[in-house]
């Protein structure tokens, strides 16, 4: 197994278990199983192209993995209220990330998905189309959130 292989492969183990937080030996043997499948199918898109894919560390997957499942707890509370007080206002957003990384772009498409209340809608290029609950907040607050909280975490910068 190539070293990128390898890497990717961690990578997505370590991601699936700090979100299935289950230590029991068939969840960690399906989960290398599948992490090593995926990667070995998947290292081509990502390093073979003609401007390779920059993966962050290891350290900054799993500190930021942890991050992610705090804001997606916080941002459950947050639209529940929203929610049980009839006060979301959706509205689409275009989100111009500065990063022009596929992995990261991806990264954060995915963790807009995963937290309550908001989609990630379109993503072309560096470019997302995000649909929010939290409309009255001003469009451009909405973006700048997104680039300070999952952007320049991974280092998308």
């Amino acid at each position: 197994m190539k070293w990128e292989t390898m890497r990717l492969s961690m990578a997505l183990f370590i991601f699936y278990m700090l979100l299935t937080a289950d230590t029991s030996a068939v969840n960690m043997v399906s989960g290398a199983l599948v992490s090593a499948a995926i990667s070995s199918v998947s290292t081509n898109v990502f390093f073979k192209s003609e401007r390779p894919t920059r993966i962050p560390n290891i350290f900054t997957l799993c500190v930021y993995t942890v991050f992610l499942i705090f804001e997606i707890y916080k941002s459950s509370f947050l639209y529940m209220a929203r929610i049980i007080k009839n006060d979301t206002h959706p509205v689409v957003v275009k989100v111009r990330l500065r990063t022009s990384n596929p992995f990261i772009v991806a990264a954060v498409a995915n963790s807009i998905t995963l937290t309550p209340g908001t989609i990630a809608i379109d993503a072309n290029e560096n470019t997302l189309m995000v649909l929010t609950s939290d409309g009255k907040k001003m469009p451009s607050d909405i973006q700048s959130g997104i680039k300070k909280s999952f952007e320049d975490r991974l280092g998308g910068w």
